[in-house]
C-alpha cells in the first residue's frame, strides 16, 4: 500500500510485480477475499489506486530466506544484530533511505 502511494503515479500503463514474504497477504491479494476488515480496507485502497493510475499489480510469494535484505530491514529496530548483518555484508550500499510522513501509513476512509 505504501509503495502504491509513493510510486503508483509513476507506474501508469505498467504491470508491477511485488514480492512479499507474507504468504497470507499474497493469497488474499490474489483471491481478493479476506475476513479481516483492516486487510480488506488496504486491498480496496490498493485496487482503487491501481484503477486511478492505470496500472496492474501482482503479488508473488518470496520466502524470508530469499528476501533477506527486506526481512532484516523490517527488523532493523528490534536488534543491532539485524543492522550489523546488513552493514557488515554491504547490503545497504545500494539502498536509499526515505523519510516518510506517518500519514502515508493511514488508510483512506470508506473506499
Amino acid at each position: 500500500m505504501v509503495a502504491v502511494r509513493l510510486w503508483g503515479h509513476l507506474w501508469s500503463g505498467q504491470h508491477i510485480q511485488v514480492f512479499c514474504d507474507n504468504e497470507a497477504v499474497v493469497t488474499v491479494s490474489i483471491s481478493g477475499r479476506t475476513k479481516d476488515p483492516v486487510l480488506a480496507q488496504c486491498l480496496r485502497e490498493i485496487w482503487f489506486s491501481t484503477a486511478q493510475a492505470h496500472f496492474k499489480l501482482r503479488a508473488v510469494h518470496l520466502t524470508s530466506k530469499d528476501n533477506r535484505v527486506a526481512d532484516y530491514l523490517s527488523r532493523w529496530h528490534l536488534s543491532a544484530t539485524y543492522r550489523d548483518y546488513l552493514i557488515n555484508n554491504h547490503l545497504l550500499e545500494e539502498l536509499k533511505a526515505e523519510h516518510l510522513s506517518p500519514d502515508v501509513f493511514d488508510f483512506v476512509a470508506n473506499l
